[in-house]
This record gives structure tokens, sequence and C-alpha cells, in this order.
């Protein structure tokens, strides 16, 4: 992985475990446990998985023609309601598109939008950036 694309919180994969990122350095990270550090090119991204969005707290809600799976979550954020995430597949190739909602009288207002992401690191930054707070959760030390 490229340190550009990290930040202090991300979660990513090292070796066998799931590892969360504490310091960033030139060429090193180091992580929450062992306070070893770790070259980037050692840490690896976790995949956005449907059983990993169960995991994070998502609920699987019908989805619409073209995707392949929609998850919801209520967050309370200013009168902003709820985060959705609908996974598509294009030539075989799977991704999200995550979406900041407003539910106003059962209809959604998408007010942001961050399509193709991949990977648990990106979802955390865009979660992050939108709400200046950390996404909340459990994970599993192994990854899925």
């Amino acid at each position: 992985m490229k340190e550009n694309e990290l930040r202090i919180g991300n979660y990513v994969n090292h070796i066998d475990r799931i590892v969360r990122i504490t310091e960033l350095m030139n060429y090193r990270a180091f992580v929450d446990g062992d306070g070893v550090n770790i070259k980037y090119d050692e840490l690896f991204p976790i995949e956005i998985t449907e059983k990993l969005l169960k995991e994070l707290g998502f609920t699987q809600i019908a989805y619409p023609i073209g995707y392949v799976f929609k998850y919801e979550k209520e967050i309370d954020l200013d009168g902003n309601k709820g985060l959705v995430i609908y996974g598509k597949k294009t030539n075989g190739f799977n991704y999200i598109e995550i979406s900041m909602i407003n539910i106003d009288n059962g209809k959604e207002t998408h007010f942001k939008t961050f399509d193709k992401v991949f990977y648990f690191h990106q979802l955390q930054n865009f979660y992050y950036i939108t709400t200046q707070k950390e996404l909340e959760f459990e994970l599993s030390t192994t990854p899925t």
C-alpha cells in the first residue's frame, strides 16, 4: 500500500491479521498491539464484502436494477440519517458506491457519493471526511 492512501485509524491486513494504523512515517506505519513498524509494501487493503458490511452493522435491503446488493446503516449527523452502500458488478469486477443520504418521508436524497470504492480503508476515509467522526464498529482480527 502507499502512505498517501492511509490515515491514522485505518484498518489493513498484515500477514494473517487485521491491524489498525496508529502512526504514519516515511516508508513505514506503526500499528496497534505490538509497537512494531511495518513497511507499507507489507500492508494490504481489506476488501469490502457483504460479510464485512454485516459485521459493521449494515442492514441488507432491496436493491435497484443494475446492482448486486444494497446495504444501509442509520447514523444521526445534523439531520442526515444514513449511509447507503450499493454493490455493483461491471465486466466481472466488483466495487461499491457509497452515499450519505437524508431520508424524509421515505424518500432518499443523496448528498455525497463516492464511486468505485474497493477497500475498507476507503470506506473509513469517506466516512471520516464526510462526518468528521470515526466509523464505529466491532471487527474480527482475521481477514474475511
